[in-house]
């Protein structure tokens, strides 16, 4: 009696999933004729389910067959960041900057000890850190701004950033990239960020890989990068020309198989402690 009702309640959970995917991607009844031309809210079918908690190994493997075939699109990532989700962690909010963040971003950004294996210079005041504040509103609106604020719970300031520097749409990918005010340093308070980040990456944008760089002799963000599970990819010897010189960077990634994976595993721990090696 009871394995028939385990039996029912998978068979309607699958039902219930695939009528929800069904009135997504308008799935005839034999499962052909997906429509491309709705490809950017396919996405959101597959994250609604993967953030359920809930899925049955057979959803999984329809989850993963119908996520081969979608890809990212601009409208898809406009539909997103136009409206950037608040994401949480323990310690931490992600948010949308505002412009009242601009004293605690001034705060790091005048810092030469920050920007030293960054792109961009220091900001020589708050008023500089304020009008950038107020251009990125402007990106937020056409949705070609993917980071975060991160905020910090204890203390409620604004400490620094986490998102997504760009998407490669081809291949399905995102680069990483994140600033932490140093009064933060040594908490582990940014690979936790990163990880949500990832995480938002992996299973609502359906991302294959994702990736990060950093410059030589920024060790402690290579190590926020093996933290989160990345892999350790290459160098490329004096090959970005930035502040006046060509700079040495090195890559890690994470494909997105390697990150279910890594999750899985660590959500078994959860589970069952015994299994921590």
């Amino acid at each position: 009696m009871q394995q028939q009702v385990k039996f029912a309640l998978r068979a309607s959970e699958i039902f219930r999933f695939w009528r929800k995917v069904s009135s997504y991607f308008r799935i005839s009844p034999i499962g052909r004729n997906i429509s491309p031309d709705n490809v950017g809210f396919h996405r959101e079918a597959i994250s609604h389910f993967r953030f359920s908690g809930n899925i049955s190994l057979l959803s999984m493997l329809l989850l993963t067959a119908i996520g081969e075939v979608v890809r990212l699109n601009k409208h898809f990532i406009y539909n997103i960041f136009s409206r950037i989700p608040i994401l949480e962690t323990e310690r931490l909010t992600l948010r949308k900057l505002r412009i009242d963040d601009a004293e605690d971003m001034f705060d790091y950004a005048r810092r030469a000890d920050v920007t030293t294996y960054l792109t961009w210079e220091c900001h020589p005041d708050s008023a500089y850190t304020r009008e950038y504040l107020q251009y990125v509103q402007k990106q937020y609106e056409d949705g070609e701004f993917y980071d975060w604020a991160v905020v910090h719970k204890g203390t409620g300031r604004m400490i620094g950033t986490c998102g997504f520097t760009s998407f490669d749409d081809d291949n399905n990918a995102g680069e990483l990239g994140y600033v932490l005010n140093p009064d933060f340093h040594g908490q582990g308070l940014m690979p936790e960020a990163v990880r949500e980040v990832m995480k938002f990456g992996f299973l609502r944008l359906n991302l294959h890989r994702i990736t990060a760089r950093y410059m030589e002799g920024n060790l402690p963000s290579r190590r926020v990068m093996e933290k989160v599970g990345m892999s350790f990819e290459g160098t490329f010897r004096r090959a970005v020309y930035i502040k006046g010189d060509y700079r040495t960077v090195s890559s890690c990634a994470i494909l997105r198989e390697e990150y279910l994976e890594m999750r899985e595993k660590q959500e078994a721990e959860k589970r069952h402690p015994f299994l921590k090696s």
